[in-house]
């Protein structure tokens, strides 16, 4: 399925009403936005706004990272707790809540809170299970050797190259939009003798040291997944001296070498992303990994 280009449209959105301060970080290539509340406390007029804008976009997910007392007015709101990032917020960990657009607008127009989907539930939970056990054991069979993998600012002609790639790709679970308000973002490149070049992308909050990882290449191979898990090491190393505390990273559920990588480096799965990504048929639910890297200073 070739992903639809949809017509130029706003990266970030603000409400700023009575009652009502929201940002909207949209992803139209993922057909999927974060919501980021300025104003915190339960209010319907959220929910109306955030359906209104997202079936206007043709935004088909929806997600919000919020600090723990804030979770129960979002599941008020019909959202579904997802998991948590250690961390995030440098002192205290985000929670991710989700839901799907066209349930929270069915539940708005009916005026009830959404009915939990009934999908099967509990093979769905045994394949999400069965794919990261396999990740796991996968991450355990790799033996990396001494590192000898040199990590360097990734030069731009060289990052352009592999954005290219991913755009010409079916579709990816890369996202090249911001996942945060405000963050940095730079690129690593990655070589060793005997192996492509490969790049590596990070977001950074420089006020809670928190980042996203993004790996712009997929393991076709197990091979390529033991290098790609050797490279990712040594980023972590330069991340950790340059005091960040927390990373993350998204993977689709389909992609067990790719989370074998992630795996291999000492994430831990601390949540699961429902339909988070498109795929062929549909959407693809994905993994959430996360790794605290050091314990934030003493104010």
């Amino acid at each position: 399925m070739n992903a639809e280009r949809l017509p130029a449209k706003p990266r970030e959105v603000e409400f700023h009403q009575p009652g009502v301060y929201l940002c909207l970080l949209v992803n139209h290539t993922h057909r999927n936005l974060r919501v980021i509340d300025f104003r915190a406390g339960l209010s319907r007029e959220k929910r109306r706004l955030i359906v209104d804008f997202a079936v206007a976009h043709r935004i088909e997910r929806l997600f919000t990272l919020v600090e723990r007392d804030e979770v129960a007015a979002w599941v008020r709101l019909g959202f579904t707790r997802e998991g948590t990032i250690p961390a995030f917020y440098k002192r205290s960990d985000a929670h991710v809540l989700g839901a799907l657009t066209a349930s929270l607008r069915l539940s708005h127009q009916s005026g009830t809170r959404p009915a939990l989907a009934l999908r099967n539930e509990a093979a769905a939970a045994s394949k999400l299970d069965t794919a990261h056990q396999e990740a796991r054991k996968l991450a355990a069979s790799w033996k990396l050797s001494a590192s000898g993998v040199r990590v360097a600012i990734a030069p731009e002609p060289e990052v352009q190259r592999a954005k290219a790639a991913i755009k010409r790709a079916e579709w990816s679970p890369i996202t090249l939009d911001a996942f945060s308000r405000g963050a940095d973002q730079w690129h690593y490149t990655c070589t060793a003798k005997g192996v492509p070049g490969l790049c590596v992308a990070v977001e950074s909050q420089a006020c809670f040291d928190n980042a996203l990882l993004e790996i712009l290449a997929r393991p076709r191979t197990d091979k390529e997944g033991l290098w790609m898990a050797r490279a990712l090491g040594e980023v972590l190393n330069t991340l950790r001296e340059r005091g960040i505390v927390s990373c993350f990273a998204m993977t689709p559920v389909s992609d067990v070498v790719l989370g074998a990588v992630y795996a291999r480096n000492g994430f831990r799965r601390t949540g699961i992303m429902n339909d988070h990504l498109p795929a062929s048929g549909g959407r693809e639910t994905a993994f959430l990994w996360t790794r605290k890297l050091a314990q934030p200073d003493e104010p």
